[in-house]
């Protein structure tokens, strides 16, 4: 693989850039504030670079990486009907309809067994030209098999969610029509009640 290696400072993880199966990928150290003050934790982080421009703003995210995705300020929020989902897990874009028609079963699953991995956080990001697969990780990751074994499913996830012939018609053509009315659902009918009583 044309990957180059550079040790990292003490406690942090080596960094690594280059080319990997075909695919532009950077590791280095990523930092996240911890909501309880005890400052910044720092993790390992994975990049790949997504070899398609996809037609909406979207991202999605697991574990830490939820309130990443959220600070995007994306509107839409969609919840996929597949078993294995947990609603911890976010997806949001600029386009209901549009993100719903890209993330069929396939995608999902793939995108799914990445983020069941043990301690990985997962942030997906498609902004304008940029489309990013990135995992955070607790540990350095020094053990280069390891190292491959997680670049290569991040492989597989990027290669599942690039854009085949004809898609992005099929996706603009799902984004223009316009996104159903939803009912509240219990949980909100509730909560208005109590907003209306109070």
């Amino acid at each position: 693989h044309n990957l180059r290696y550079k040790s990292g400072k003490f406690m942090d993880a080596p960094e690594v850039n280059g080319v990997f199966k075909g695919y532009s990928i950077n590791m280095f150290t990523g930092e996240h504030i911890q909501n309880d003050s005890r400052g910044n934790r720092k993790l390992t982080a994975l990049e790949i670079e997504i070899n398609s421009r996809m037609p909406m703003d979207a991202v999605i995210g697991s574990g830490g990486m939820v309130d990443v995705a959220r600070a995007f300020g994306l509107s839409d929020e969609f919840q996929p009907d597949i078993k294995g989902w947990k609603t911890e897990y976010i997806i949001r874009s600029d386009n209901y309809n549009m993100i719903k028609a890209y993330l069929g079963e396939d995608r999902l699953k793939q995108i799914m067994a990445l983020m069941k991995a043990h301690n990985i956080w997962v942030i997906l990001v498609f902004k304008g030209d940029d489309a990013l697969l990135r995992v955070d990780l607790p540990d350095p990751l020094e053990d280069q098999k390891r190292l491959e074994a997680i670049m290569s499913k991040m492989v597989d996830v990027a290669k599942a969610l690039e854009l085949k012939d004809g898609e992005v018609r099929t996706l603009e053509k799902a984004g223009q029509v316009p996104r159903p009315v939803l009912e509240p659902s219990e949980t909100e009918k509730k909560s208005a009640v109590v907003e209306a009583v109070s």
